[in-house]
């Protein structure tokens, strides 16, 4: 698995599966096989909410036997979109 097939993964699983609550997804697969998923929101998520983002990470992971296992982590942050923090790949950004 390359950088360019794990995002368009991510854009496919992506399909259906945002919320108008989530600002910044950003992805990253560490040396240990985790797919790490930061979502950043403007507000609480519900759990509709969160079972978007493990669909959204379930479907990455069945693409690649390399992935073990995943973390979602959820952050709110209202800050300018620049500043908030971030995985090395961005997958999806709203700009407010």
């Amino acid at each position: 698995m390359n950088d360019v097939q794990l995002l368009l993964s991510a854009q496919r699983a992506m399909l259906f599966n945002i919320s108008p609550k989530f600002r910044m997804i950003s992805i990253d697969v560490d040396r240990a096989g985790v797919l790490q998923v930061l979502v950043i929101i403007s507000s609480e998520v519900d759990e509709e909410e969160k079972d978007l983002m493990y669909s959204f990470a379930g479907e990455i992971e069945g693409d690649y036997s390399e992935i073990l296992s995943t973390n979602v982590e959820f952050l709110v942050n209202c800050d300018d979109i620049n500043l908030i923090p971030r995985l090395p790949k961005i997958v999806f950004s709203l700009y407010q």
